[in-house]
């Protein structure tokens, strides 16, 4: 049986290479046979395999997101229970985490069992990394009471702020929702800060702000981890090529806008990084994990300071109460850098011991 096996294995090399066996014989040749066989079976459509080895994943058709779609009103019930999801987090990446209960106490007395690290899946990311004041920044990293990090150097007095949108369009046992994160990248106080090289290796983010559409997450956040939130509107739409992520005030009015191009030069990679929030005095640490393409995009001007950007991506911050955070770091309006993924998977954990 082995021998019959091997052989199949080296004519459909040939055949799939549409070459002579003997150079189907090499090992990439009878990789690929191997690999077409276990997955589709001795000689069946062996030509089109290979074409769509050699087309690699068809390209995603291009986000189309109305602004009714992406429309993200606020909700405020709790499910007594969670949703029965956990089969459509099934890979390595989710495999990696061990997951472990945990209780939340609402204020009105209920109580709900979630599991954490909690798992998102197909989320949609838009980054968008702005200049801001280094000396507002580190003083409201003190009046937050944040001990033992510094915001990361820029040069030039200024240090980095990242508005970050997320749609969450899976999450583990709960309902999918929208939120928003404004943050500061941080290094541990007493290391080098040289301009730009705590921004490309930071010590974690310490989260200033956090929108978020579902009062569940806003209660999970700041119980579990201390995290800022607040509940509010946030849209998530496009506008042509650009990714757009709006938040409202209670009012209804809108108070902050910011737009990333969805294309950009495109990476593929795993990242962990450390989430720094405060609760009940103490300063916590929480993994979070992420894997997934962003496409990247680069504006030099705007991190030269030349005046100028690119004004499709121009930040929009209104005069409603919720900007006053975002006015008090002095953040210059184009950013240097934005990113946008599709289809992300990541995690967050629990704050460390």
């Amino acid at each position: 049986m082995q021998g019959i096996r091997s052989a199949a294995v080296w004519a459909v090399a040939a055949s799939i290479l549409a070459i002579s066996p003997a150079a189907a014989g090499t090992s990439a040749g009878v990789d690929l046979a191997q690999d077409y066989i276990s997955v589709r079976g001795d000689g069946e459509n062996a030509f089109e395999y290979l074409r769509r080895r050699q087309r690699g994943p068809e390209p995603e058709a291009p986000l189309s997101i109305s602004r009714e779609e992406g429309e993200g009103k606020p909700t405020y019930g709790v499910e007594p229970g969670l949703l029965d999801n956990r089969s459509e987090f099934k890979s390595e990446f989710y495999d990696a985490a061990t997951l472990r209960p945990a209780t939340l106490r609402f204020d009105d007395g209920r109580t709900k069992e979630y599991f954490f690290p909690t798992l998102y899946g197909d989320v949609t990311t838009a980054v968008a990394v702005f200049l801001c004041s280094r000396q507002k920044a580190e003083s409201l990293l003190k009046a937050r009471g944040i001990r033992g990090v510094e915001p990361v150097s820029m040069g030039r007095a200024h240090s980095a702020l990242i508005l970050t949108s997320y749609r969450y369009n899976k999450v583990f046992g709960i309902a999918p929702y929208n939120e928003i994160a404004v943050s500061i990248p941080v290094i541990a106080s007493g290391k080098p800060n040289l301009p730009l090289v705590g921004l490309l290796h930071p010590d974690g983010y310490y989260v200033a702000s956090m929108p978020v559409t579902t009062f569940e997450n806003q209660q999970r956040g700041l119980k579990f981890w201390g995290l800022p939130k607040v509940v509010q509107r946030i849209d998530l739409f496009t506008e042509g090529d650009h990714y757009v992520t709006a938040a409202y005030d209670a009012s209804g009015e809108e108070y902050v806008r910011f737009r990333v191009p969805m294309s950009g030069v495109p990476k593929t990679s795993e990242q962990t990084a450390t989430i720094i929030s405060a609760l009940n005095g103490r300063v916590l640490r929480s993994e979070t994990r992420s894997q997934g393409t962003f496409h990247s995009t680069r504006f030099p001007d705007a991190l030269r300071l030349l005046g100028g950007g690119d004004s499709a991506t121009e930040l929009s911050v209104g005069t409603s109460p919720s900007t006053d955070l975002l006015r008090e770091l002095d953040i210059y309006p184009y950013p240097f850098e934005t990113r946008f993924g599709r289809r992300v998977s990541s995690t967050f954990d629990l704050p460390k011991p």
